[in-house]
């Protein structure tokens, strides 16, 4: 399979927008083009499902502040974005091709047009991270703060060893028994400093989760 996005992309000496690419990381056969062009259309109907969804929701109300719906949005969108683990959907050597993807069937869901990180670094982009959000239990993403206090987060954890956000995962227990305010703002800071200028990969699943967890005691100390 592959994923269908549009660029704009100089044609017979003209700038073309909207130019269809077939993104793989193999070689796109006339079979692959055909899954990726019903993959596009799934998409297309996908998102006009998930807007209908969010916006039955009342979560597309332009009326209300930002800061009362913006980060329950992302939370909800991210939740209706599990399909691309399904791999009767997507093939998984694909999934870093549909972040970018998305945003051509998202309109008002995305914040904007394809940024730097959609276009290059897609495991950074806003759509991976609404996905990533949604992996988190809601009372533990609420409690963290905003979506720039997540984004903050992510940017660290995705960046640097995953294995942190999935460390995350395992401490809502311990989250829920103090839920101190800004503490995924602390923990960010907590671990910038802790790690700066380390290779945390080098570091055992052991080491590296008692490192966090020290770090997270501190904090809730």
């Amino acid at each position: 399979m592959a994923v269908i996005i549009r660029e704009t992309r100089i044609l017979g000496g003209k700038s073309v927008a909207g130019t269809k690419v077939y993104k793989s990381d193999r070689f796109v056969t006339k079979e692959m083009a055909h899954e990726a062009d019903r993959l596009d259309i799934f998409l297309k109907d996908k998102m006009n499902e998930i807007r209908k969804k969010l916006h039955d929701m009342g979560l597309l109300d332009q009326n209300k502040k930002k800061r009362e719906y913006i980060l329950k949005l992302r939370y909800e969108l991210g939740k209706r974005l599990s399909f691309v683990d399904d791999p009767k959907v997507l093939h998984p050597d694909d999934k870093k091709y549909i972040w970018r993807a998305l945003f051509d069937h998202a309109q008002d869901l995305a914040p904007g047009t394809p940024d730097e990180r959609a276009n290059n670094r897609p495991k950074t982009s806003f759509f991976a991270y609404c996905y990533k959000l949604a992996k988190v239990p809601w009372d533990i993403v609420e409690s963290g703060g905003d979506w720039s206090s997540w984004q903050r987060f992510f940017d660290l954890a995705i960046k640097r060893d995953e294995r942190i956000f999935v460390w995350l995962g395992k401490q809502s227990d311990k989250l829920r028994s103090s839920f101190k305010k800004n503490w995924l703002k602390e923990t960010t800071k907590s671990l910038t400093d802790q790690f700066h200028n380390r290779d945390t990969t080098v570091l055992s699943e052991a080491e590296l989760e008692q490192e966090l967890t020290n770090i997270l005691e501190k904090i809730n100390a």
